[in-house]
């Protein structure tokens, strides 16, 4: 065998290798349903898509926004005592804020500070509408990937945010445009 066959074959090795391991850390990480249900208590008597958004938000947010939408101290709480401080991903000593070419090099990734998402916390009007809740949702959540869900799915968690907020959703939402009515001024 030659050496350039060998080190390819090592390589792809390592490389199917890490795959697997990441592969089996995500299928670790994901919320089951029995895990979602504390967050699917928040909207309890809404529709149909505010629950499916309780699921999906207990799946795709809660690790930075916590189970009921708390915020990063609420998130902090369902970690082991020993990665509360969040240095597993996030370095210590790199600052709170970084440039995206700074964060490859220093083997690290910026979330900021998640905010609460419900209760008094959360100010919706912030926002001006559904529609404005929404494009804000889609185009920078979740964090590490924005804009990587579907419609749907982004149409469901905006849909559980409002209703964990008191809003009352007479219907499913079928498109952003229909956020558009829900006024939070």
């Amino acid at each position: 065998m030659t050496r350039a066959f060998t080190i390819w074959t090592a390589v792809a090795a390592l490389l199917c290798a890490c795959s697997l391991v990441l592969i089996l850390m995500s299928a670790n990480a994901q919320t089951t349903e029995e895990e979602a249900w504390e967050t699917v208590a928040l909207v309890a008597g809404s529709t149909r898509q505010a629950s499916d958004g309780a699921v999906l938000f207990a799946h795709h947010c809660s690790a930075c926004h916590g189970d009921t939408g708390g915020g990063i101290e609420e998130a902090r709480l369902s970690f082991p005592e020993s990665h509360r401080d969040c240095t597993r991903c996030h370095k210590p000593n790199n600052p709170s804020t970084m440039l995206l070419e700074e964060m490859t090099p220093r083997n690290a990734f910026n979330v900021g500070l998640a905010p609460p998402l419900v209760g008094p916390g959360f100010d919706l009007s912030k926002y001006g509408s559904g529609a404005g809740l929404y494009a804000y949702v889609h185009a920078t959540m979740p964090r590490p990937f924005p804009a990587a869900l579907d419609e749907d799915t982004y149409l469901a968690i905006v849909a559980f945010l409002m209703a964990a907020n008191g809003v009352e959703l007479s219907g499913e939402l079928s498109a952003p445009s229909d956020l558009a009515d829900f006024s939070f001024r």
